[in-house]
């Protein structure tokens, strides 16, 4: 080997040796979140129906704040957690953590500077509340989060979640880039959730967290892990039981096959003589956009991506679940028990089912866009339903809306959702809000509806399967009894 050669590899094993045993005051890393000025605004959606919009807090649960650190270091672990408002500071070997709740805002905060070592911060806020009928309510909250790595790891996040038990929900978050280098975010957190004509009971959570950690020197020398003599019998073990198993399955395998079999013709032979309707019609989207930063001189638009139309026409029927699945074009079905139809296009989805046996008519509508930054949309979409159940039969409709945006510091989605069960017709409204922050953002606006009916089995075809299988059963035993 040359000497310059050898100059250069002492030189890099040099460095790197230097580079594994630097002191620890050469890596530091803190993180930071808040949430604050927390706001409720209600709006009476039906004036006439003279009930004053209400939002009541759960005497029980009025609010249950937490706040929590989590430190780990080298040589110890320490853990804290409080349910009561106010400070919780807690310092460590090479870092500290910090967090403050009070009843409308919300902070956390983290530092490190021990090679191996973790410092995590998170306080949090949840309020149980029963919303009065036809009302909406809207939340909104100021949000800042903020890292400085210096060669550790570094990220913060605040989010919060709004959800009323009929299945409507919003949900907004703002985060830090996990890109390893200083990062800071701010913005306007804002969600919206309404109720139905009934009161309704909701749950609003909201937290901040902070991590800030710093890598742990290499260990030298390390040597992957030889197996013991132990768990190589443990291994032989194991594969002799699974052998087993497997021929035991191989050996019962045709007896149970013709059971199912006789099952499945059991099934097929018994149907309901009444034949059920059901019937879901959704219209085209409608969105609205407000400018949430005037000053900022971005007129609010919403772009639909070029191709990010996404159309899928399905109908599942019996015998043996058997789908017809399309993209986008007009499909129908057609048997003596009944009639399907699915149609889904850019313009709305006409979905129908009419059998006396399992049929199901769906439809999934999907479309990607871009929106401005600092820029609230609304997107609503109207429908109408009817349903016709005669028992011993069963039917349903289903609609479900899930909007989500998504940006490089933050995250907002909405999800609405409505359900028909009982014979009868009715015309219904989903809605949802996603609001983005300083920068441009990319959503997903999903529609995905059903239109299901299917036979309930009679007593009798109750009966005949289980005929069936004790017969199968009982010529299995004779077979096994009679081999050599």
């Amino acid at each position: 080997m040359k000497a310059a050669t050898f100059a250069r590899m002492a030189a890099c094993a040099a460095a790197a040796c230097a580079a594994a045993l630097a002191p620890a005051g050469a890596l530091a890393g803190s993180a930071s979140a808040s949430l604050g000025g927390l706001v409720f605004q209600l709006v009476d959606l039906n004036p006439s129906d003279g009930v004053t919009p209400s939002m009541v807090f759960d005497s029980l649960t009025d609010a249950e704040p937490g706040m929590s650190y989590d430190q780990h270091t080298p040589d110890s672990y320490v853990y804290g957690y409080s349910e009561e408002y106010g400070v919780l500071y807690q310092p460590g070997a090479g870092g500290y953590t910090e967090t403050r709740v009070a009843t409308d805002a919300l902070s956390s905060a983290a530092q490190v500077g021990l090679p191996g070592a973790q410092f995590q911060a998170v306080a949090s806020w949840h309020l149980k509340y029963t919303l009065s009928p036809n009302t909406a309510l809207i939340t909104m909250m100021t949000a800042a989060v903020g890292v400085v790595p210096e060669g550790s790891y570094a990220h913060s996040r605040v989010e919060f979640q709004n959800e009323l038990e009929n299945g409507r929900r919003s949900f907004g978050a703002l985060r830090t880039r996990e890109n390893g280098l200083p990062d800071t975010a701010q913005g306007t957190l804002y969600g919206s959730v309404r109720s139905d004509a009934t009161s309704l009971v909701g749950h609003f959570t909201m937290s901040a967290r902070a991590t800030a950690s710093a890598p742990a020197v290499p260990a030298l020398g390390a040597v992957s892990p030889v197996p013991e003599p132990a768990e190589w019998a443990l291994l032989l073990a194991g594969l002799a039981v699974l052998g087993c198993l497997t021929l035991r399955r191989r050996q019962a395998g045709p007896a149970l096959l013709r059971a199912l079999s006789f099952a499945g013709l059991a099934m097929a032979g018994g149907h309901a003589a009444a034949a059920q309707n059901a019937s879901l019609n959704i219209g085209s989207w409608e969105y609205r956009l407000i400018d949430l930063a005037p000053q900022d001189g971005i007129a609010p638009l919403l772009n639909y991506t070029p191709g990010g139309a996404s159309l899928t026409s399905s109908i599942y029927y019996t015998p043996n679940d058997q789908l017809k699945d399309t993209a986008g074009l007009p499909i129908s079905y057609s048997d003596r028990y009944g009639h399907a139809s699915a149609l889904v296009t850019t313009e709305g989805m006409a979905l129908s089912s009419q059998s006396s046996r399992q049929l199901l008519a769906s439809g999934i509508q999907e479309l990607l866009f871009t929106l401005t930054p600092n820029t609230l949309v609304e997107f609503t979409v109207l429908g109408h339903t009817e349903l016709k159940v005669d028992k011993p039969t069963y039917a349903y409709t289903r609609t479900f809306m899930n909007l989500t945006l998504l940006s490089d510091h933050a995250i907002s989605s909405a999800s609405d959702f409505t359900e028909l069960k009982q014979s009868g017709a009715r015309d219904f409204t989903l809605s949802g809000v996603l609001v983005s922050q300083d920068e441009a953002a990319t959503g997903t606006l999903s529609l995905i509806g059903s239109a299901v009916v299917y036979a309930v089995p009679e007593p009798a075809t109750w009966g005949m399967l289980l005929g069936g299988l004790g017969v199968v059963g009982m010529a299995a035993v004779r077979r096994r009894t009679a081999a050599p």
